[in-house]
């Protein structure tokens, strides 16, 4: 008998969904332990990534369109020209994860974590983000390649070459600025 449940106890191991096998489990990989993964250009749309593991991934080019993600662990993973549209984020970790390029039209970000997240030239139509804690995120709205952010609070601190000190370089710099243009 105990062999048995031994038997049982070692095949849910080996059955848990992760980067070797997670097409068997699709479109139903919640709780998926993803970490590391290579997923560059995968298709995952459509599919339950609810409390999913996806930290260090690398899910550039993925397709994660209508993807449910609520509380999954997108920490540190490079989501370059990622297709997030219509996916719904709530509550999800995204600190430091790196989402340049993105399409996040009609992407839901409720009450998600997305601590130092970069957010620059990304599509934000009608993106939601109630609630979201977005310290340190870097957005460009205006799509110049720089945090929009930080620019203008470096501007207007008289910090010209933005190295976060306001000192007689800037000066120089400002005059430099004048005489060159």
């Amino acid at each position: 008998m105990k062999k048995v449940f031994f038997i049982i106890f070692i095949g849910m191991l080996y059955s848990q969904c992760n980067e070797s096998n997670w097409q068997v489990f699709y479109p139903n990989m919640q709780g998926c332990n993803l970490e590391g993964a290579n997923l560059y250009q995968a298709n995952l749309s459509d599919a339950n990534l609810n409390e999913a593991n996806l930290m260090y991934a690398d899910l550039r080019g993925a397709d994660l369109s209508n993807t449910s993600l609520l509380l999954a662990n997108l920490m540190q993973t490079n989501l370059w020209l990622a297709n997030l549209s219509n996916s719904n984020l709530t509550g999800a970790f995204l600190s430091n994860a790196y989402l340049y390029q993105a399409n996040l039209s009609n992407a839901n970000f409720t009450n998600a974590s997305c601590w130092a997240t970069f957010f620059v030239e990304v599509v934000l139509e009608n993106t939601i983000f109630d609630g979201a804690y977005l310290i340190y995120a870097i957005f460009d709205n205006n799509e110049d390649g720089y945090d929009d952010e930080s620019f203008d609070a470096g501007a207007l601190s008289g910090d010209g070459n933005l190295d976060g000190e306001s000192n007689i370089i800037d000066i120089v710099f400002f005059i430099e600025q004048i005489l060159n243009n």
